[in-house]
C-alpha cells in the first residue's frame, strides 16, 4: 500500500516463517509477525493381495501438498525399519512389495522434499501400518517329503507316534523361532524410527544392530534409547527451535502431529525457563509413549528431569512377578514402571513392594489358603516353584509367625538376598 510495505521471510518451506510490516511515507517503524507453516500428514494403507499367479502387498498413500517447483517430493517406503523403495510425486500413488516375509510386517512412509540445491527442506513421517501375511507353503517340498517317507515305512503305530512327536517338536521350535524373530524385527523397527524420525536420516548398520541387541537383551529400555538419540551431539547440532524440538518429540514419542493445546502448554513450559531435558522426560514418562513401547514389545523405563535414567532388568522382572504370580494378571505399564522406579531410586525395597501387593484388596479377594499363599511367595520372591521340604517348613512357620512373618522370612532368606545382589541391590 501507500503507507506500508510487506516483506516475507522463510515462507517457502515448512517451519517458522515471518512477515515484516514496514511503515513508509508519513509512517515509520516495523512490525514483525511470526507464524508456522505446518505440513499435511501423510496417510498410508497396506493390503495383502493374492491371486493364482502372484502374491504381494500394495502400499497406497495420500500425499502431502506438493508445494512449488522449488523442490521435488519423494516418498520413501520402509518395511520393518528397512527402506524398500521410493516413488516420486509424478508417479503412481502406490507401491507393490513382493519381498515381504510371513508373519507381521510393519510399513512406514516418509515424504521428503529435496530442493534444487540438493538439500532436504521437508521430511514428514506417516503413521505406521501393520499387516499380517499368512504362511507360504511350498508344495514341491511337501511332495518330496512324502516320497521319502514312503520308501522308509515303519509299522503303522510306531510311524504315527514318531510322526506326531516330531511334528509337535517342529511346531514348537518353529513357533519359538518365529516369535523371537518377529520380536527382534519389531525392536529393530522401533530403533530405526529413532534414526528416521528424530535424526532425519537412515540408520547406520552398526548403531541399528547395537541398540537392537541392547533392547533385546534387556540392558537398555525406551528411556535409555531416548536419551541416546535426543541428547546426542548429532541431534543438538540440528539447531532446532523450541517449536521444532517439540514437533520432533511429538512425532518420535507419540507417533502423531502435535495437538494445539499440548503444543501451547509445552511452549509455555520452555519459555518459562524449563530445560529441554525436563520436557523430554515428560514425553518419555507419558502413557502415550508407554503404549508405543508396548506395541513394539520393549520396556519404557523412567527418565529423570535431567534426562538420566536407571534401568535394571532384574528389578523390573521382580515387579512383573508381583503382578503375574501374586495378582495373577499382567501388569499395566504405568504401574510396572512406577514400582520399578521406586526400587531403583531407593524409595522402596523389594520387600516393601511385595508387601504392597500382598496387602492389596485385589490379592486379599483371591482368598488363598496358607499352602497356596506360600506357593505364591516362592514364585514371587524366588522366581521358582516350591520344594516339598521347604513347603512343609513354611507351613509350620506360618502357624506361629503369621503371614507377614514368613514374608520377612522369604525376603531375608539367603536365596533372595543372592538374587537381589545379582540386580545390584542389597
Amino acid at each position: 500500500g501507500r503507507d506500508y510495505l510487506v516483506r516475507y521471510s522463510d515462507n517457502a518451506s515448512v517451519g517458522k516463517a515471518g512477515i515484516d510490516i514496514i511503515g513508509i511515507g508519513k509512517y515509520d517503524g516495523i512490525k514483525t509477525v511470526y507464524f508456522s507453516i505446518i505440513p499435511q500428514t501423510v496417510t498410508i494403507d497396506a493390503k495383502f493381495i493374492e491371486n493364482i499367479n502372484d502374491r504381494y502387498v500394495r502400499i497406497s498413500y495420500q500425499s502431502v501438498a506438493e508445494g512449488s517447483d522449488q523442490y521435488t517430493s519423494v516418498y520413501n517406503i520402509y518395511r520393518n525399519g528397512q527402506m524398500i523403495g521410493n516413488v516420486s510425486k509424478n508417479g503412481n500413488r502406490y507401491f507393490d512389495d513382493r519381498g515381504f516375509e510371513s508373519g507381521e510386517n510393519i510399513y512406514f512412509l516418509r515424504a521428503v522434499a529435496m530442493g534444487t540445491d540438493g538439500k532436504y527442506y521437508l521430511s514428514i513421517p506417516s503413521a505406521e501400518k501393520k499387516i499380517y501375511i499368512p504362511h507360504i507353503y511350498n508344495g514341491d517340498n511337501v511332495n518330496k517329503k512324502n516320497d521319502e517317507s514312503a520308501n522308509n515305512k515303519l509299522p503303522d503305530n510306531q510311524q504315527n507316534d514318531n510322526r506326531e512327536n516330531t511334528s509337535q517338536e517342529k511346531i514348537k521350535r518353529k513357533s519359538s523361532e518365529e516369535e523371537t524373530l518377529m520380536q527382534k524385527e519389531n525392536v529393530k523397527s522401533f530403533v530405526n524410527r529413532m534414526y528416521t524420525v528424530a535424526l532425519g536420516r537412515e540408520a547406520d548398520e552398526v548403531g541399528l544392530n547395537d541398540w537392537t541387541e541392547q533392547l533385546m537383551s534387556g540392558t537398555s529400555d525406551g528411556a535409555t534409547l531416548a536419551r541416546g538419540f535426543i541428547c546426542s551431539q548429532e541431534f543438538k547440532n540440528m539447531g532446532l527451535s523450541d517449536e521444532g524440538y517439540l514437533n520432533t518429540l511429538y512425532h518420535t514419542f507419540f507417533n502423531r502431529e502435535p495437538d494445539a493445546g499440548g503444543m501451547t502448554g509445552w511452549m509455555n513450559v520452555l519459555s518459562g525457563g524449563a530445560s529441554r531435558e525436563s520436557v523430554l522426560a515428560g514425553f518419555v514418562n507419558s502413557t502415550e509413549f508407554a503404549n508405543l513401547c508396548d506395541n513394539y514389545g520393549i520396556a519404557r523405563g523412567t527418565m529423570e528431569t535431567d534426562a538420566s535414567n536407571t534401568y535394571n532388568k532384574g528389578v523390573r522382572d521382580f515387579v512383573l512377578r508381583n503382578y503375574t504370580e501374586t495378582l495373577g494378571r499382567p501388569g499395566e505399564t504405568a504401574g510396572v514402571e512406577d514400582w520399578t522406579h521406586r526400587i531403583n531410586k531407593g524409595e522402596m525395597t523389594p520387600k516393601d513392594v511385595a508387601e504392597s501387593f500382598l496387602h492389596s484388596q485385589e490379592f486379599i479377594n483371591k482368598g488363598l489358603n496358607n499352602e497356596e499363599y506360600i506357593k505364591v511367595l516362592y514364585r514371587t520372591f524366588l522366581g521358582r516353584e516350591f520344594d516339598e521340604g521347604g513347603l512343609n517348613y513354611w507351613m509350620g512357620e506360618i502357624r506361629t509367625r503369621g503371614r507377614d512373618g514368613i514374608v520377612s522370612g522369604f525376603s531375608d532368606s539367603l536365596e533372595f538376598i543372592s538374587i537381589m545382589q545379582q540386580y545390584g541391590l542389597r
